[in-house]
């Protein structure tokens, strides 16, 4: 299950997986064997950023 499920979510199908000014995984620092991260959701970023300004103002 656990081997299904890393091929499934691996770095490549990732949203989380860096592109531009910094490569490799915007999460961790070294890529852990079962990902709890993982994402295929393209306005994850926006999101969490939301979430955090939301976060602020309440505390």
């Amino acid at each position: 299950m656990a081997n299904e499920r890393r091929t499934q979510n691996s770095c490549e199908t990732c949203e989380k997986r860096g592109t531009s000014y910094r490569k490799g995984c915007l999460v961790f620092t070294r890529e852990p064997d079962e990902c709890w991260a993982h994402t295929t959701d393209s306005d994850w970023a926006r999101k969490v950023n939301e979430a955090v300004r939301k976060y602020q103002r309440a505390h």
